[in-house]
């Protein structure tokens, strides 16, 4: 539990030092897009990152663990799991992270999650500019 501690004090230093603001907001257990229904995940989220008058807001899931334990999400948590880069392509984005697309559906479900992804990624660059995102990948 101390490790924990300590990716949690990283994260809230770089927050700090980058004068943004996270709010987390808890939401339910709907599942996400990519859950097939086995609710393999834990709680969801609603995450808003505020800085200089900007916003973008996203839906996190904790872990099925954290669930368990009990545990609520942090600073650490949130910004571990950030999507800087998509690959625009949807054809190498799937090779990329292994989707398998062998129906209509699994297309539409990849692709829902492929929208979301670019959004994020483009979000987060207006809201940071690449020095500030590349200190940002630091605390994965």
């Amino acid at each position: 539990m101390q490790e924990m501690s300590e990716y949690e004090a990283q994260a809230e230093a770089v927050r700090k030092e980058l004068g943004f603001e996270i709010k987390i907001a808890f939401k339910g257990d709907k599942c996400p897009i990519w859950c097939d229904g086995g609710h393999c995940h834990g709680d969801r989220y609603r995450v808003t990152i505020k800085r200089n008058g900007s916003s973008y807001s996203f839906d996190f899931w904790n872990s099925r663990r954290d669930l368990d334990l009990g545990n609520t999400p942090g600073s650490y948590d949130i910004l571990s799991c950030l999507e800087f880069y998509t690959e625009p392509d949807l054809e190498e984005f799937v090779r990329e992270f292994g989707y398998e697309i062998d129906s209509v559906a699994s297309f539409k479900k990849v692709e829902k999650i492929h929208k979301a992804c670019l959004k994020m990624s483009t979000a987060l660059e207006r809201l940071f500019n690449e020095e500030e995102i590349r200190k940002l990948q630091e605390i994965q």
